[in-house]
């Protein structure tokens, strides 16, 4: 077996040299990025409870580098480090407590970390409703519709008087296809726990039974008629009402499931504004035969004789 011989030996050292001053200039060139005295030995630190900013100036005078802190930081940190570089453990200090560490070649920087706040896409413009009047017959495509943009497309397109009575607001959904006008708004309309009537060329459309101090306006002996539900509230002003009536209101705005065991046939006198529901129903069968039970969302009506209520 040949023996390597000095020449080719001569061409590794030298090989070896170089590639050791090339390093050396690397790391030379990395230093110079990195603020002073950043590869210095800290040997020790073991501190606690103390201002965070204080730290970090006494690393800046014992090691005789640049620190700058944010003034708005205001965090009492422990801290317990061995044998790391000055920029390991001011790196390791400001991580640790989620602030901001950034260098030059001057001076380190630590701050707060700045908070993006989410983009917030605006929602969605509400489909239009689409409505189609032809012939006096009326097609309608509505999916949670707002009451209101339905009403103001009915009159663009039908030429008619619509007027929602005050209170009344809500969504509405239901397909209809050339059906006659009344017909189909009463159909729709009441599918969606609303009240239309026509009355002088006008179109009332309400929550309740407010229609009957709509209907017969001449006559003056007409008792007033009001059952509005709003979310959680319920205004009620009703003189000599079918007690029955009130309730088939009051369950029709607000989705309740009743159970009559007897027909609550009492006529009742009821003013209440925007009381809760418990209140306004203990209005309604105060003074009468009957009486109700909420039992796990479901009203029992019945006579005060009857068992279980």
């Amino acid at each position: 077996m040949k023996k390597l011989s000095e020449k080719p030996r001569s061409k590794i050292n030298i090989t070896i040299f170089v590639l050791i001053i090339c390093l050396g200039n690397t790391f030379a060139q990395t230093d110079s990025l990195l603020p002073p005295n950043s590869g210095s030995k800290v040997t020790a630190i073991n501190i606690k409870d103390t201002d965070i900013r204080d730290i970090f100036r006494t690393i800046a005078f014992e090691y005789e580098t640049n620190i700058i802190v944010e003034n708005e930081i205001n965090k009492r940190v422990s801290v317990s480090l061995f044998n790391v570089k000055v920029f390991d453990a001011v790196k390791l200090i400001a991580e640790d407590n989620e602030l901001e560490f950034k260098y030059d070649s001057q001076r380190f920087f630590v701050s707060n970390k700045k908070v993006i706040p989410p983009v917030i896409e605006p929602p969605p413009a509400p489909e239009e409703p689409k409505v189609e009047y032809s012939r006096e017959k009326l097609s309608v495509e509505l999916d949670n519709a707002e009451l209101k943009s339905f009403v103001n497309k009915l009159r663009e397109k039908t030429k008619k008087n619509f007027l929602i009575t005050s209170g009344t607001d809500g969504k509405i959904s239901g397909t209809l296809a050339n059906i006659d006008l009344d017909t189909g708004l009463k159909n729709l309309l009441g599918n969606n726990g609303y009240y239309l009537i026509n009355k002088d060329s006008i179109y009332y459309i309400s929550r309740s039974a407010y229609y009957s101090s709509l209907e017969n306006t001449n006559d003056v002996t007409k008792n007033p008629y009001w059952v509005s539900a709003n979310g959680s509230t319920v205004t009620i002003d009703v003189t000599k009402a079918e007690l029955s009536r009130v309730l088939s209101d009051l369950s029709n705005q607000l989705g309740l499931q009743m159970i009559k065991l007897a027909e609550p046939n009492s006529a009742v006198t009821v003013r209440c504004k925007e009381v809760p529901l418990k209140i306004a129903m203990d209005y309604l069968f105060k003074g009468t035969e009957f009486t109700y039970k909420n039992e796990k969302g479901v009203y029992l009506i019945g006579a005060k004789t009857s068992k279980g209520l």
